[in-house]
């Protein structure tokens, strides 16, 4: 079996909102299964629905829970482990902490082990974007139409108007997640850190340390899986830990495992030096 996956960053205007899109396709039969995959923990919404009628797996408690068409889950400290069927295609929207709520007007806290049938919240964008993905051309007419359906469906939101520090927080945490501190967080959105820490806490069950942790995290195994020869020592400097054997201890703690053996599932990172 066959995986194939293609990405579109968010445009400048939903930057705030959403981290961008994915579309995801299997060969092969349909009775088969691919091996298990990984989604890294970062504290981030994705909304994945199914462009055909084999649906894929999630992992919880070493058991195979098959997902409904329209699926929501969120990676809140942990990973989320993953399997495919053969002839499946997958399309996936990332949402930054905060967009959930806006689109669905709910509280949607979630851990890692919970996800959500979409057609619960009878949100008819969900529906819409549904119905769009399958008929779209490429994966760039798809992320044409469902940017401008999020650019109507936003314009409108109160969310901004109400806690415009925690938007702006997320958007620079993002811009450059190896660095910033509480402290500088606070400066730049003109907030107490005490306050910055409620909201995050209120609308992601976790403080803006955590939320950093987890992104740092997950854009240093990115690095790694895109630069297999990558020593471990200079990973470590070059996302801001302390030294290699703090980011080995952030390794187990968020995967339970150290990098080599975490990365031997992968044969193209096997180089990568625990």
């Amino acid at each position: 079996m066959h995986i194939t996956t293609e990405t579109i960053e968010a445009p400048e205007d939903l930057a705030g909102y959403i981290e961008g899109l994915w579309v995801t396709s299997t060969n092969g039969q349909g009775d088969e299964i691919s091996n298990v995959h990984c989604c890294l923990p970062n504290g981030a919404w994705e909304i994945i629905l199914h462009l055909k009628d084999n649906r894929f797996c999630v992992l919880l408690d070493n058991q195979q829970v098959w997902m409904p068409e329209m699926v929501g889950f969120a990676t809140n400290g942990s990973p989320l482990y993953w399997q495919m069927k053969g002839d499946s295609t997958l399309f996936g929207l990332i949402l930054l902490p905060g967009t959930m709520e806006l689109l669905t007007r709910r509280h949607t806290l979630l851990r890692t082990s919970e996800y959500v049938d979409m057609r619960n919240y009878e949100q008819p964008l969900f529906e819409n974007m549904l119905q769009c993905a399958k008929k779209a051309a490429s994966v760039t007419e798809l992320a044409e139409k469902v940017f401008d359906m999020l650019r109507n469906e936003l314009k409108d939101a109160s969310h901004a108007a109400q806690y415009p520090y925690f938007t702006e927080a997320v958007r620079l945490i993002h811009e450059n997640v190896t660095s910033p501190t509480l402290e500088h967080l606070s400066d730049q959105v003109f907030v107490s850190k005490r306050q910055l820490q409620r909201v995050f806490q209120d609308k992601l069950g976790f403080g803006p340390k955590a939320y950093i942790r987890m992104l740092r995290f997950r854009e240093a195994i990115h690095y790694i899986r895109r630069n297999p020869s990558s020593r471990m020592t200079d990973v470590a400097f070059d996302f801001g830990y302390a030294d290699q054997s703090h980011f080995i201890r952030e390794f187990k703690d968020f995967m339970g495992q150290n990098p080599r053996q975490f990365f031997s599932n992968w044969p193209e990172t096997s180089s990568v030096m625990a």
